[in-house]
């Protein structure tokens, strides 16, 4: 089990990539040794950012393997597929043929221009929260497939780019904080979450993780998560004042 920890802590990133105008964070909290979560950020050949975040079935060594199985599937495509949707294609048919009835992975992949185009798809993965300027509400964005695993292939295609403005964020999690629980079993909802974004809509992703991260244990009454936490942030850098 530490052998497995320790593998999978190396596949978290150190550091966020250098990709100039933008930024980014991301954090993770099993909720046992391993964690059916991953985040990736990574700077892909052509200068985009690279985004995914993943949730296996459950939690615990079993889908610690298979989401790490879809986080390096992910990464050995991108060298080779520079369109996410027709990389979760690729991935989804590898898994639908090496998993069990009942396992399946959730997944998130975005590859974001310096400019602020944002090629994206998810495989049955929410809530996709994205503000385009900090002037603009946050939008949920709907998952277009079935998560990784369910079926052999899905006939829907990508969905449209979202256009980034400097200063728009992209805010991905896990579903173990939106459903948080406090002592009486009440989540903290996605509402909540929603507020902790729009009070920090000029903070740097960091901050925002920070304040998210703090949020979900000060509801949890600092009790440990009973499914695992994870978030990332992006955020196209702030034009610089003329």
């Amino acid at each position: 089990m530490d052998l497995a920890r320790r593998t999978q802590q190396a596949l978290i990133p150190k550091e966020p990539p250098s990709v100039p105008g933008l930024l980014c964070a991301g954090w993770t909290l099993p909720a046992s040794v391993t964690g059916g979560d991953c985040f990736d950020l990574w700077a892909l050949p052509d200068g985009r950012l690279g985004i995914l975040l993943a949730d296996a079935s459950g939690h615990g060594l079993g889908p610690a393997l298979v989401v790490s199985q879809a986080r390096t599937l992910v990464r050995a495509l991108s060298e080779l597929i520079t369109d996410p949707h027709e990389l979760l294609v690729h991935v989804n048919a590898r898994l639908a043929d090496d998993l069990d009835w009942g396992q399946f992975v959730t997944a998130f992949l975005g590859f974001l221009s310096p400019d602020g185009t944002l090629q994206w798809s998810s495989a049955g993965h929410g809530p996709l929260l994205v503000r385009r300027s900090p002037e603009l509400p946050l939008e949920q964005l709907d998952p277009p497939v079935q998560p990784l695993g369910v079926v052999l292939k899905w006939f829907d295609g990508a969905p449209p780019p979202v256009t980034i403005e400097p200063g728009g964020q992209l805010i991905l999690t896990s579903d173990g904080i939106f459903e948080a629980a406090d002592p009486s079993g009440e989540q903290m909802g996605l509402e909540r979450m929603s507020e902790v974004a729009d009070r920090y809509r000029r903070a740097s992703p960091e901050e925002l993780l920070g304040a998210l991260q703090k949020y979900a244990k000060d509801w949890s009454n600092g009790e440990d998560p009973l499914d695992d936490q994870t978030a990332v942030i992006v955020q196209r850098a702030a034009a610089s004042p003329s």
